[in-house]
């Protein structure tokens, strides 16, 4: 015990010891404040720091997937803390139960739009005969997931088929935060996202998996309202899509090319959910060709989605000179787990990221230190050595938030990590 203390003081004192200015991310839907992050410019430090300072708790079990016995979950998170009831529930459910769900999601959702459905469900509301409040009026939200154990369990790995944990935690304070920005962080500690960014953001996710992250959080009416602009594509490889596609498509909330064009509505409002083939090697193989044009007609394939949508990147000038369809943020949930990928994984988000505009958070639940290690030394290693300045490192410059940022259920036993090219 005296060990463990002694080496928590030891990081608190390498923490503190040095207190470089935190460089400014180039958009504002992450803030940077001095004492919530800190640069990360060596891969042995920051790998200490983390398992220091945010070590798992002793209790965790297992390898982090939330269920490995049920394909069809319920997945309930409180948006207030209340004593005696988890903040995060997972149920396994039937095909009745989930039709259920469906159904309520879809009232929630025609609550909060406008036109003569919004005013039915004024008028029920006050009915005695239509008593049910909607999901987020009882102060939770409530999906249904599919998921596929049997793939979990026969194909070699397969991990993007079942719900993580490491998603639920982050979608937990992604809700609480956007809906209440000081709910879930102490008193001084900035939210992960900006509310006001989020809602005109383009996000770019990879290794989605079955798409419960975006699906919980724009479960939540406020977040999916009209008014609101934020473009999420959620992205895996070409066995992951079926199932991905299923589930956006069972919560009405994916949209298809054909849709669009059919449609007369104004396609730069209102949220937009979508989906994408992502692969990391083949992104690998655009970026490593150097050939721009390559590059282009890749980025294109995945990110149309992106052309004419709203964007919180400030320089609008220099937006309109390149791609129109840069996204604003990249994010990976827990996709640092096998070190084969490593470099595939950090060309995919090289290719993705528009240098000074674009934002990468990366979330990783801290499993061997051995991995994260390697990790931060091959994105550390991109680019020369000759490239590196103040506050960057190589192409990128990184830095990691400490628990404070991260609210009470992710602090301990998670990394994050935002980042962005400089050149």
């Amino acid at each position: 015990m005296a060990k463990k203390d002694a080496s928590h003081d030891e990081a608190l004192d390498q923490a503190n010891a040095a207190d470089p200015v935190l460089p400014s991310p180039p958009n504002d839907l992450i803030v940077l404040q001095q004492g919530f992050a800190r640069p990360v410019t060596n891969a042995d430090d920051e790998t200490f720091l983390l398992y220091s300072l945010s070590r798992p708790e002793d209790d965790r079990a297992g390898l982090g997937f939330v269920n490995a016995s049920s394909d069809t979950l319920r997945v309930t998170v409180a948006l207030r803390h209340a004593d005696g009831h988890p903040e995060i529930a997972v149920e396994s459910i039937d095909e009745e139960e989930q039709m259920q769900i469906m159904s309520a999601r879809y009232k929630s959702r025609s609550r909060g739009k406008g036109g003569a459905s919004s005013a039915r469900s004024r008028k029920a509301r006050t009915s005695s005969k239509d008593q049910t409040p909607s999901l987020a009026e009882v102060g939770q939200v409530v999906v249904a997931i599919r998921q596929n154990t049997t793939s979990l369990r026969s194909t070699v790995g397969d991990t993007g088929s079942v719900v993580w944990r490491s998603s639920l935690s982050l979608a937990s304070l992604m809700l609480r935060q956007l809906l209440s920005p000081s709910c879930e962080t102490s008193a001084s500690a900035p939210p992960l996202l900006q509310s006001h960014s989020f809602q005109i953001a383009r996000i770019l996710e990879l290794g989605a998996g079955t798409g419960v992250l975006p699906l919980l959080l724009l479960a939540h009416p406020d977040i999916a309202a009209p008014n609101v602009g934020t473009t999420w594509i959620a992205t895996d490889q070409a066995a992951m899509m079926p199932l991905l596609r299923r589930n956006l498509d069972a919560h009405h909330l994916s949209q298809t090319k054909e849709a669009n064009a059919s449609t007369s509505c104004n396609q730069s409002s209102g949220v937009r959910l979508g989906s994408a083939e992502l692969d990391w090697l083949e992104a690998q193989q655009a970026w490593e060709s150097g050939v721009e044009s390559r590059r282009q007609r890749f980025r294109s394939a995945v990110l149309s989605d992106f052309v004419g949508r709203s964007t919180c990147h400030v320089d609008k000038e220099a937006q309109a000179v390149e791609d129109d369809a840069w996204p604003d943020l990249i994010l990976a949930s827990d996709c640092i787990y096998n070190p084969s990928l490593f470099a595939a994984l950090l060309a995919t988000i090289d290719l993705f990221c528009a240098p000074n505009r674009t934002l990468a958070l990366i979330v990783c639940e801290l499993r061997s230190a051995e991995t994260v290690q390697l990790w931060l030394s091959n994105w550390l290693a991109r680019g020369s050595s000759e490239d590196r300045g103040p506050n960057t490192n190589g192409k990128w410059c990184i830095c990691s938030l400490e628990k404070e940022m991260l609210g009470h259920m992710m602090g301990k036993g998670n990394a994050a990590w935002v980042a962005w090219r400089t050149r």
